[in-house]
């Protein structure tokens, strides 16, 4: 009998099904303005925020993160990669780290 441990690494292994069937012309479209907008947004807002201070001193963004999960979310949904415990997950590492270094 595995543990509990084993049993939730078991999830990560996937279920083995096919790939889903292309997308359409105007699927593509809409995925092309979707990441078109949300990456100008994000670096809109890294534009805005480049010179504020906090506590003296300079105030940082890195979005171009959350610009790149943006894109895989318009356009692979339902791609593994993009599946919340695996967006979450990784956000969570990668906060923890920069928590850790800085």
């Amino acid at each position: 009998e595995s543990g509990c441990g084993a049993r939730y690494l078991q999830k990560f292994k996937g279920q083995k099904l096919q790939p889903p069937a292309g997308q359409s012309w105007k699927a593509s479209g809409i995925v092309l303005v979707g990441v078109f907008l949300s990456v100008l947004l994000m670096s809109g807002i890294d534009k805005l925020v480049e010179d504020e201070e906090y506590r003296q001193q300079p105030l940082f963004t890195r979005m171009a993160s959350f610009a790149a999960v943006a894109a895989m979310l318009f356009s692979a949904p339902t791609s593994f990669f993009v599946q919340p415990r695996n967006i979450f997950g990784a956000h969570m590492i990668a906060a923890t780290t920069a928590l850790v270094v800085d």
